[in-house]
């Protein structure tokens, strides 16, 4: 359990800084045009968030993020085994096969 919080955890702190630039990008087309700021693709948001307001904005309001990330590592690694477990009895799939593994971790965590 604690393993899969901590590498749902450290996933997100690491993936944070390509979420803000996403959604700045994906919300900017939504802002009135006065407002929008005309990002020209992902290395220009990266390159304006980076000068205009410093490294630290990559993270902002990571916690919650990160947090959410932590309970779904949680759930997914400790259903992935029952799942595999599951699909191997009732579905007559040679445990930890492809098609075991893919249908355990398709299902973990829902």
């Amino acid at each position: 359990v604690a393993v899969g919080a901590v590498t749902g955890a450290t996933a997100a702190m690491i993936s944070c800084p390509m979420e803000v630039a996403t959604v700045r990008m994906s919300n900017d087309a939504t802002l009135p045009a006065d407002q929008r700021r005309n990002y020209k693709g992902v290395a220009d948001v990266v390159k304006r968030i980076y000068v205009e307001e410093g490294a630290a904005a990559f993270w902002r309001g990571s916690t919650p993020f990160a947090q959410r990330a932590a309970l779904v590592g949680v759930f997914q690694v400790a259903t992935l085994d029952q799942f595999k477990e599951m699909y191997a009895h009732y579905l007559n799939q040679k445990k930890n096969s492809v098609p075991n593994v893919f249908c355990a971790a398709m299902t973990s965590g829902l």
